[in-house]
């Protein structure tokens, strides 16, 4: 309500489980709005669903509970990234959990892959769990195959350049 006060195009991106919740409290307040899902983006406060955001631009952001962007869809992450990214000059994140859930693997600087676990099943299991978590949230379902298939390639390509090391042999998915 203040961003419309000042004269802003505001866009609100709510995931689908909180949209009653948000038209209710819209009601309860008296404002007025309008709903992407209406075809209808006519007065200064819309509200959207992160898929319908796509494309579009707004003075003035409000993200309604990201946490729940990601965990609705299976692109979450990506559409976060739509969501955050529909605003021109500001930027509100209106969160319960986390207000930026993002799983991402380890990165610690100048120190080699073989350095972070431990050379056993677990540790092994523990770095694909997270590079199962990165391709998870970064790519839609059927192109992980795919994306798995090229880092293979790429990794091939730096066992060939690197020492040997005792690892030989084509990566391969069983």
């Amino acid at each position: 309500m203040e961003h419309a006060a000042e004269g802003r195009f505001v866009g609100i991106v709510c995931p689908p489980a909180h949209r009653q919740e948000l038209v209710d409290a819209l009601a309860a307040n008296q404002v007025e709005w309008s709903g992407a899902d209406q075809g209808d983006l006519a007065t200064a406060i819309n509200v959207v669903g992160p898929h319908e955001a796509k494309g579009l631009e707004f003075d003035a952001v409000v993200v309604v509970e990201p946490e729940d962007i990601v965990a609705g869809d299976e692109r979450g992450h990506r559409m976060l990234f739509i969501a955050l990214t529909r605003t021109t000059r500001y930027l509100d994140i209106v969160a319960a959990g986390d207000p930026l859930p993002m799983t991402a693997p380890v990165r610690v600087p100048e120190q080699r892959a073989e350095s972070l676990f431990a050379p056993d099943e677990r540790g092994i299991e523990r770095l694909a769990e997270q590079v199962a978590a990165t391709v998870a949230g970064s790519a839609p379902a059927p192109a992980w195959y795919d994306v798995l298939n090229r880092a293979a390639a790429i990794l091939d390509r730096q066992a060939e350049s690197a020492p040997r090391r005792g690892v030989s042999g084509r990566h391969r998915r069983g």
